[in-house]
Formats: structure tokens, C-alpha cells, sequence
């Protein structure tokens, strides 16, 4: 679910963080509810964006700083999405706005910022990060897997995470791993802090997937259809071709056929039997599976976890 307090809340970063605190003790006393985390970002959306450096580059030349993304989570996050962590740890309620700030980052982050050295135990400069993430150092505590931001087919992002005591903002998202018949007792549990919050967005994690594919699973629908829609042409084609470049009856194409379904191998095989026809239709077919099999992206079925 999505949260907007009200005014009050809001007023500075103090009763933001008390409101959350109070928010995720509330929700992890509704019965059923196993774990709870808020984040400023849910998986495969946009989230907040930062300009970072690093201690030997202090002020970089406009343009040049490293640009990643940035989640903003609570102790629990991993617990909740089943985010995975090669080396540090994860964020603690030690973590807190009191204590030194520290961040964790994720593989691609790490590569462009220390190539191939361990990060955990240096320092990153945020340069740009707006109200909620003031310029400063932050010491890495943590190394991330890289996960999927936006979609299956994405290119590599760089990735910062911070502790919410550190970095608090105002709408947040509230992830809570329960049975679903918790979520009525659950709003109703948040909705009563502030009577001027807005609560919004309720949805399983699940539903919460499938609609975010949704674009992506219409436009391979259009293309796999186009691309049946080619195959059945060229087999036609072909089917009608090869009796004129012959001379055969398309009946007596039935001996070819067989030879043709011996060979589950490359089209090098079917060349060497000497049916290349049908070995530009091995292939045509081929591709035509190899698109069709993208659909495991995009299909609905549980979701396990954050996964990579």
C-alpha cells in the first residue's frame, strides 16, 4: 500500500519518522502479518534518482558524477522482498538518524564506482539527492544483487539503498509480507494514526507484477502474433515453391518430410541431407519458439521474491 500523511505529519523529519515507526509496530501486530518494511519506490518503477562521487572526486566536472537510483527502505526490506546480499549487512533500527550514515550498494553500482575491489568499508559521496537525501559521505555497510528495476528486458542500473531514519520522505510505500486476509485489518490499523493520511494502492505483490507487465505482455502478444502470422506465409510459400523448382507432386514431398524429422539437430544437417527448403523452415519455426518462449517473463504466476 502507498501512504500520504497529512500535514502534521509531515512537518518535518522527526514526526515522519515516528509516524513510520508507529505505521510498521501497528502492522506487525495485525495477526497474520509475518514481516513489514516502507520504501519510497516499489520493484520495476521508477524510483528517486542521485548524483553520487566518490572521496578522490570530491566536486567532478558537471555531468560526469554517477548517476543511480535510490531506494530509501527500512530494516526488513530483505526479509519482505527476499532481496539477497553478497557481502556487509543489511540496515538495523541502529541505523538510526543519530548514528554515522551508511548505505549499501548493488553490483553494477559497486563495478562502476571500484571496479573490482570489495566496496564495503568505503566511502561515496551523495552530491544531488534532494531534501530527503542531503549531501554528504556515506560509508558503505553493504554489497546488493543486482534486481530487476523496471522490467525483464532492462539495462543495468546502478543502485544505492539508505536507511529511512537517515534519509525520511513523506510518501512511502508500506510492503507487508501477510496473509491476504490481513490487508482490511491492516488499513484500518494505518488509516487510524492520522485521519488526514491518505491510504491508497492496496494490492498483492503479485497483482501488483502482473499489471506493472502489462504494456510489456500486450507488445509481445502483437509481435509473437506477426511473427506466427510470417511463419504461416513462408510455410506456404515454400510449401508452394518447391514442387515448381522440382517438378514433384506435393504429395511425394511426404518422403522429404520424413527425412526432414529425423534431424532435431542444426541447420548444417538438414543442408547435408539435402533438404535446405525445409532447413530455412527448421529455422523460421525455431525462431518463431524462441520468441514465443519470452512469455515465461511475462505470464502470471506467483512471485517468489525480488529476483534478479
Amino acid at each position: 500500500m502507498r501512504i500520504s500523511p497529512g500535514a502534521k505529519q509531515r512537518a518535518n523529519a522527526d514526526t515522519l519518522r515516528a509516524f513510520y515507526r508507529q505505521a510498521i509496530e501497528r502492522i506487525m501486530a495485525v495477526p497474520g502479518v509475518r514481516d513489514a518494511t516502507v520504501t519510497n519506490g516499489m520493484p520495476l518503477d521508477f524510483s528517486a534518482s542521485v548524483a553520487l562521487s566518490t572521496p578522490d572526486r570530491p566536486h567532478p566536472p558537471s555531468g560526469e558524477e554517477h548517476q543511480s537510483l535510490a531506494r530509501i527502505i527500512s530494516p526488513g526490506f530483505s526479509r519482505v522482498l527476499s532481496a539477497v546480499l553478497l557481502e556487509g549487512r543489511w540496515f538495523t533500527d541502529q541505523d538510526s538518524e543519530t548514528a554515522p550514515r551508511v548505505g549499501i550498494v548493488n553490483e553494477n553500482l559497486a563495478r562502476e564506482l571500484f571496479g573490482s575491489v570489495n566496496p564495503v568499508g568505503k566511502d561515496v559521496l551523495i552530491l544531488d539527492g534532494g531534501a530527503a537525501m542531503p549531501a554528504g559521505s556515506v560509508r558503505i555497510v553493504g554489497l546488493a544483487r543486482n534486481v530487476k528495476e523496471l522490467g525483464h528486458d532492462e539495462v543495468p542500473f546502478a543502485d544505492i539503498y539508505l536507511p529511512f531514519a537517515q534519509n525520511p520522505t513523506s510518501s512511502i510505500y508500506v510492503l507487508a509480507k501477510a496473509d491476504a486476509a490481513a490487508a482490511p485489518m491492516i488499513r484500518r490499523e494505518v488509516g487510524s494514526l492520522d485521519p488526514e493520511e491518505a491510504v491508497f494502492d492496496i494490492k498483492t505483490l503479485e497483482d501488483y507484477v502482473y499489471g506493472t507487465l502489462r504494456g510489456a505482455r500486450f507488445n509481445l502478444t502483437l509481435v509473437s502474433l506477426f511473427a506466427g502470422f510470417a511463419v504461416l506465409l513462408a510455410s506456404v510459400g515454400i510449401y508452394g515453391a518447391i514442387p515448381r523448382r522440382t517438378g514433384q507432386d506435393p504429395r511425394a514431398l511426404h518422403q522429404s518430410d520424413c527425412r526432414t524429422r529425423r534431424f532435431r539437430g542444426s541447420r548444417s544437417e538438414l543442408r547435408a541431407a539435402g533438404v535446405e527448403d525445409e532447413a530455412f523452415l527448421f529455422d523460421l519455426f525455431r525462431a518463431a519458439h524462441n520468441l514465443l518462449s519470452q512469455f515465461r517473463f511475462l505470464v502470471r504466476r506467483p512471485v517468489r521474491g525480488y529476483e534478479s
